[in-house]
């Protein structure tokens, strides 16, 4: 006799790359669709397999995977439609994102390290040039160190370069 109700949905905010995740609280889904786009792209909808979603306590937890391919580097609004057996349909508040479906582009492949000479032969010379719209940060892993934690070299970049010296111990 109740409506159905969905309770969180992810992503939240910032980008969207074509993986949705909803969780919900309904004794008798029916069906599930992910709804999706923007009026200069158009409108498109997904439908979730429920038997490939996960249940706990009796909650549902469900993933959705689009291409957003045709969304690239715009906005869509997104949301989830529940039906459960009865007709009774609920719908989750609708989200703006921003898309990014491309992957960073490093200009300088072969190119963008040195290492330091004689007395500063233990420092490397970072000197990336990256193409990025939506860039964020760039990390490296010292394979020497034993916590193999993630460093990082930069967070922003300066007409789209990355530049940094780190001193490393002796090593590989």
């Amino acid at each position: 006799s109740k409506d159905p109700k969905i309770g969180k949905t992810f992503p939240k905010e910032g980008f969207a790359n074509g993986e949705f995740e909803v969780q919900f609280s309904e004794e008798n889904p029916e069906k599930l669709v992910l709804h999706y786009g923007n009026d200069e792209s158009g409108l498109s909808e997904a439908n979730a397999n429920l038997d490939e979603c996960s249940t706990m306590r009796g909650k549902y937890y469900c993933s959705v995977n689009v291409n957003l391919e045709n969304y690239n580097e715009e906005e869509i609004e997104y949301w989830f439609e529940l039906e459960d057996i009865s007709g009774k349909i609920g719908n989750s508040k609708p989200v703006t994102l921003s898309v990014d479906t491309k992957d960073p582009v490093l200009l300088n492949p072969n190119d963008f390290w040195m290492q330091g000479e004689g007395r500063s032969n233990k420092n490397i010379y970072f000197d990336l040039e990256i193409d990025e719209t939506n860039f964020d940060n760039v990390v490296y892993v010292d394979n020497e160190d034993s916590g193999g934690r993630e460093s990082k070299i930069c967070s922003k970049l300066k007409d789209n370069k990355c530049m940094k010296k780190i001193s490393f111990k002796s090593g590989h």
